[in-house]
């Protein structure tokens, strides 16, 4: 299940303001009685157990709370929250709508779940109030004169979640396109930075039939945090180029950023001074290590790749950027799918058959390890792309 925008990791960092006294141990001739716990430090033990994944303690812990204090949203709320993570989806529900009851206009996170938990136009309805709540936070802020960006991060994700929930729901894209790209221009305006806006964006020209259009947003979209690995055919290329001048056809917007950013690394030769180089390596290794938490706090979430890699696939005349993409998802969780089998397509689309068979085998493995039946979905992919690939080999094999 999606995660929804603003709600990633924030249970760890949640708070409870407890109106439960601690309850002090009294001694007695017995000996001391084990105090009892407050809600409050019981919360703080179930974000204890979900610091180590121990979901089912954190859940003991809050429904412990939640006996001592009914009707403490905040408790409430990260206990939807953790019901819908896991998800048990019925307990959410009813959950979070209770938690909507006792405090309808403040928390913008139990609607934005909610909208992903419930159908049609309640989960419209509901995202669409999640949505306003994060607006008033975002002008709060700004009248605070508050310079946090994570409101107004969390305003376009919201947003782009829901145009592109209005869009898959109309019978006809073309009844909600002015709405939907009216709500992608204020994610757009709320958070500059973020691709999310651009993509779905291409989406809708996607859906609309104008496939070139959609691609370019698509390829914008990707500028702002996608970076081309340079092969060593490219890199003589380059060479080639300087020492013919700078003429030559202009690389694409995407590929001229990468080969930008490539410029800025070049490596240090022997003649250059020992302690200079020293320093300059310490001081890369610190900048690297920075740069590479930061790239990975800015990186889009794995769903939001994946889906652009599937873009890729339909619009691109090329697959080569489709296979990177799924390579660095598969670098960073090796153990999803529909990723296996959209690398295996995008090798077989490329006429690359025997990393699409590499792949498909490897994918076929790790079906077999997660104990899917033959008949689900996903294994009839898996089987309709391997036999795709044989039937290309025989066609070679003809050929030849």
């Amino acid at each position: 299940m999606p995660k929804p925008p603003g709600n990633r990791k924030k249970l760890k960092g949640a708070s409870v303001k407890s109106s439960t006294a601690k309850t002090r141990a009294k001694g007695s001739s017995k000996g001391t009685a084990r105090p009892s716990l407050s809600a409050g430090q019981l919360f703080e033990r179930a974000q204890q157990a979900l610091a180590f994944e121990r979901y089912d303690a954190a859940l003991e812990c809050m429904r412990d709370a939640l006996q001592l204090e009914p009707e403490n949203t905040d408790i409430i709320d990260a206990h939807g929250a953790l019901l819908a993570e896991l998800g048990r989806v019925e307990e959410a529900v009813q959950e979070l709508q209770k938690a909507v009851a006792l405090s309808p206009d403040t928390g913008f996170e139990k609607y934005m779940y909610l909208g992903q938990l419930l159908q049609g136009e309640e989960a419209v309805a509901a995202t669409q109030k999640g949505v306003e709540l994060l607006q008033e936070d975002v002008e709060r802020s700004r009248q605070a004169g508050q310079g946090s960006k994570g409101p107004s991060k969390q305003l376009a994700a919201a947003l782009c979640s829901l145009a592109e929930m209005k869009m898959s729901q109309a019978e006809d894209v073309t009844a909600v396109a002015g709405e939907a790209e009216g709500l992608l221009q204020r994610a757009r305006s709320a958070d500059p930075s973020s691709p999310e806006p651009l993509q779905a964006l291409a989406s809708l020209r996607y859906e609309q039939g104008n496939s070139e259009e959609a691609l370019q947003l698509l390829k914008q979209s990707m500028q702002l945090w996608f970076r081309q690995q340079r092969s060593s055919e490219d890199e003589d290329d380059d060479g080639d180029d300087d020492d013919d001048g700078d003429g030559g056809e202009e690389l694409p917007e995407a590929e001229a950023a990468a080969a930008e950013f490539a410029k800025l690394k070049k490596p240090t030769t022997m003649s250059e001074d020992m302690d200079e180089q020293q320093q300059q390596q310490e001081e890369g290794s610190e900048e690297e290590e920075w740069e590479d938490e930061e790239e990975e706090d800015d990186m889009p979430s794995y769903e939001f790749r994946f889906e652009c890699a599937k873009m890729l696939l339909e619009l691109d005349d090329t697959t080569e950027t489709a296979i990177q993409v799924l390579e660095d998802l598969l670098a960073e969780n090796d153990s999803v799918l529909d990723v296996w089998h959209l690398l295996g397509l995008s090798y077989y689309s490329g006429g690359m058959l025997k990393e699409a068979e590499e792949i498909c085998s490897m994918g076929l493995q790790l079906l077999h390890k997660q104990h899917v039946g033959p008949e689900e979905d996903i294994a009839l992919s898996f089987q309709d792309l391997q036999s795709a690939i044989q039937e290309a080999h025989a066609a070679e094999g003809g050929e030849q």
